[in-house]
C-alpha cells in the first residue's frame, strides 16, 4: 500500500496553481487590508497572515510527499526491534514451559537479553 502511495505522482499543475494563486492573494491582500486596517497596519497584519497562509501551504506540499519528510527508517527499525523483543520473549516462554516440571529456582532467568519493552531501540548488541 505504502509503495502505490509513493509511485502515484501528484498532478503538478494543481501543485503549481495552487503557489501561484496563493502568492496573488498574499500580494493583493495588502489592497484589501488598506481600507480596513489603515496605513499603520496594513503592513504588520499582512504579513501575519501571509506567514500562516504560506506555512499551511508548506505543509500540505509535505503531507503530499510523505516519504521524502517522515524518517521512516526510525519506524522500520523501531518496529523490527519490537518483533526481535517479541521473539525473545516467546523463546523465553517456551524455555519456562519446557522447565515446568523441573526446579524453577534452577531456571536461568535472562532478562538482560529481553530488551527494553519500552524502548524498543534501546537494545544491547
Amino acid at each position: 500500500a505504502c509503495e502505490k502511495i509513493l509511485r502515484t505522482p501528484i498532478y503538478t499543475p494543481y501543485t503549481r496553481f495552487t503557489s501561484r494563486f496563493l502568492f496573488m492573494w498574499c500580494n493583493a491582500l495588502t489592497l484589501a487590508m488598506y481600507p480596513v486596517a489603515g496605513p499603520l497596519l496594513t503592513v504588520p497584519v499582512t504579513l501575519v497572515t501571509s506567514f500562516f497562509m504560506l506555512g499551511i501551504e508548506d505543509i500540505g506540499s509535505r503531507v503530499e510527499q510523505p516519504f521524502n519528510v517522515l524518517p521512516l527508517w526510525q519506524y522500520c527499525q523501531t518496529v523490527e526491534q519490537s518483533c526481535i523483543q517479541i521473539i525473545r520473549h516467546s523463546d523465553m516462554l517456551e524455555q519456562v514451559e519446557d522447565s515446568v516440571g523441573e526446579d524453577m529456582d534452577d531456571f536461568n532467568w535472562d532478562v538482560d537479553n529481553l530488551g527494553s519493552y519500552v524502548d524498543p531501540l534501546s537494545h544491547k548488541k
